[in-house]
Order: C-alpha cells, then sequence, then structure tokens
C-alpha cells in the first residue's frame, strides 16, 4: 500500500475514533460507554500502526496507463 493511501485510512481511523467519542455521551448505560471507549482507543491504535508504517513505506509515483 502507498505512502499516502495509509495516512488516508490512519485519518479516516482517527475521524472514527473521534466520532465514537462523541457518540459516548449519548450512550444510557455504563456497559455501552466502556466498550464504545475501547472501540475508540482500538481504532487510534490502529491508525497509529498505519502511520508508523506510513513513515517507513516509500512514496510510490502514480503510473498512468497510455492509451493507444
Amino acid at each position: 500500500m502507498s505512502k499516502e493511501r495509509l495516512l488516508r485510512e490512519a485519518d479516516a481511523l482517527r475521524d472514527l475514533a473521534r466520532h465514537t467519542r462523541r457518540v459516548i455521551e449519548l450512550a444510557s448505560s455504563d456497559n455501552q460507554k466502556k466498550t464504545l471507549r475501547r472501540h475508540a482507543d482500538d481504532f487510534d491504535k490502529q491508525a497509529g500502526l498505519l502511520e508508523s508504517e506510513a513513515a517507513n513505506a516509500k512514496t510510490m509515483p502514480q503510473v498512468r496507463a497510455r492509451l493507444h
């Protein structure tokens, strides 16, 4: 996967974690809040892993197909 793609996916996971944390305020039970908090933490952890992978990835040039 390209560096740019990894970073886009990491951004999407960070966004999902932020949204999940907002939903915690709407949860009615402590168990729901705990589960949502765990999911948000997991999204952030996955994003961090993708960001680390992106830091080690080389940027690949875009290759465009030629039409004859």
